[in-house]
């Protein structure tokens, strides 16, 4: 069964700028993008850009049936 959002590199993404920011070590537990300047916990940034691809992939803009 297909996750209903794909959850792979969501450390390395910014969940602010989009931006691929790099594999980090598991020992590196903050994200940072020097795109953007935003920095939170790996974890944190990787949950808001799951969250982002939900949001993105459930998106009513454009159906004309949309409620």
């Amino acid at each position: 069964m297909k996750p209903a959002v794909e959850a792979k590199q969501t450390s390395q993404i910014c969940p602010h700028s989009g931006v691929h920011t790099g594999k980090k070590p598991l020992s590196q537990r903050t994200h940072s993008c020097s795109h953007c300047g935003r920095g939170t916990h790996r974890d944190v940034a990787a949950a808001q850009v799951v969250w982002n691809r939900a949001v993105a992939s459930t998106s009513t803009t454009g159906r004309k049936n949309a409620r």
